[in-house]
């Protein structure tokens, strides 16, 4: 894995030996301290993230497996899935929280691949190239992405199966779309850094053909004009495509291609602003999630 996301970053990034414990699989009893939010909830982490533990491989990574998997939410992913996606789409859609588990452990796991940690470009780490925020949002980009690409690497390896692979990557978009309702800056002006990878995923889809907005069609659910399909057979190619540009910036350190690609998928006014807003309003008809455990004696 990690020779694989060396050669999409290419030079000067080299490939390194690579350690770390994957994955610990939790089902969460009880939210406290700073993983309880007032909504939603931690899905995933690859802790440290720097630091001499990270960089000696004696990190862990572990992913949560029964949130969002009652009842209540499979309801609400299918009601704000239908008002966006077009009918054509559906068969990708699976609420299966392997789908969701898989993505979430491929995602902490590259953490710790490609350029990760305290990788330096002459002589500087990522914080100090790029800024933290953008820092942040880079390392999340490169994270979610490198899911993306094992996902087809797992295919290719025959440990994975096309339709599987294909149900994952429309998992991820539906992920995708739920971090671009959340807005991509907070009301202090200050970037989210998952709300705005998730915008430079889906309009880098968008632009490369492997999803598509069809403004005359109605949405899976009958109701809403407008709806976003998704073109599976485009999927391999812009994902590689995406991977050499993000693991790029990151291995060269290359700050103005990472402001680039904000400038181009996040801020720049158009249509895919105007999109976003459509995504926003169908997406939060549904209250998001808020976790309360009780404990019976």
């Amino acid at each position: 894995m990690e020779e694989a996301l060396a050669k999409l970053a290419g030079k000067p990034y080299k490939a390194r030996k690579v350690s770390f414990h994957l994955p610990d699989f939790i089902d969460i009893v009880l939210n406290a301290g700073d993983a309880r939010s007032a909504r939603g909830g931690t899905i995933g982490q690859s802790l440290p993230n720097w630091g001499p533990v990270a960089n000696e491989g004696r990190g862990r990574t572990v992913a949560m497996t029964n949130l969002y998997t009652d009842k209540d939410s499979e309801a609400s992913f299918y009601e704000q899935v239908q008002s966006g996606f077009c009918k054509a789409a559906m068969p990708y859609v699976s609420f299966d929280p392997q789908m969701s588990v898989m993505s979430t452990v491929l995602h902490e796991a590259a953490h710790n691949l490609g350029p990760a940690h305290e990788y330096k470009v002459k002589g500087k780490t990522d914080d100090e190239i790029f800024g933290g925020p953008l820092a942040s949002t880079m390392e999340e980009l490169k994270a979610q992405t490198a899911a993306l690409y094992f996902a087809e690497w797992l295919v290719t390896k025959g440990l994975l199966d096309r339709k599987s692979a294909d149900m994952a990557h429309a998992r991820d978009m539906i992920w995708a779309f739920g971090h671009i309702s959340q807005g991509v800056y907070t009301a202090e002006g200050k970037p989210k850094p998952y709300s705005q990878l998730a915008s430079i995923q889906v309009g880098w889809m968008l632009e490369a053909g492997a999803m598509s907005w069809k403004p005359e069609e109605t949405a899976a659910n009958g109701k809403d004009k407008g709806c976003f399909d998704l073109h599976m057979d485009k999927f391999p190619a812009a994902i590689d495509a995406l991977g050499k540009t993000v693991l790029g910036i990151k291995g060269r350190g290359d700050k103005a291609g990472a402001l680039k690609l904000r400038a181009d998928l996040v801020d720049k006014e158009g249509t895919w602003k105007e999109l976003r807003a459509v995504i926003q309003e169908r997406w939060l008809r549904a209250p998001k999630a808020s976790f309360v455990y009780a404990v019976k004696r």
